[in-house]
């Protein structure tokens, strides 16, 4: 996976323009988002949730991204889901690639992460997947 100091990101300004769920609950039932997707060759799905500081993944925001790559999950797809944390300012950018990953959801199973950082998870699933950088 190689790392570019070009940002993805084509318009900075509506990034930070926050997108509010008011007026949408019905009941105990609200939009939820994720913060980042990777979806190869309809063939591997990989969600991202990441919080601040340890922060949990509320219950219903949990299910749901566990429901989504169970259905995603078959004999010729793969799916998964990265939970991250950072210790960023919030004046400061977060740089996905340097959170530390500290669960993941494979298989129907959370299993618990140490000192790894999502890049380096990146490359590892690639590289465990025979997914090669095309130029």
């Amino acid at each position: 996976m190689s790392r570019t100091n070009k940002s993805l990101i084509k318009n900075k300004s509506y990034i930070k323009q926050v997108l509010c769920f008011d007026g949408l609950k019905h009941s105990s039932v609200y939009p939820s988002d994720i913060d980042a997707i990777i979806e190869l060759n309809n063939e591997h799905l990989i969600l991202f949730e990441v919080k601040f500081n340890e922060g949990a993944i509320p219950t219903g925001q949990r299910l749901m991204l566990e429901r989504i790559i169970d259905s995603w999950q078959s004999k010729i797809t793969t799916g998964c889901v990265v939970y991250a944390t950072h210790n960023t300012p919030s004046s400061d950018n977060i740089l996905l690639a340097d959170c530390d990953v500290r669960k993941i959801y494979y298989l129907g199973n959370w299993v618990d992460v140490e000192d790894l950082k999502v890049g380096d998870f990146l490359n590892q699933y690639y590289k465990k997947h025979k997914i090669y950088e095309q130029n």
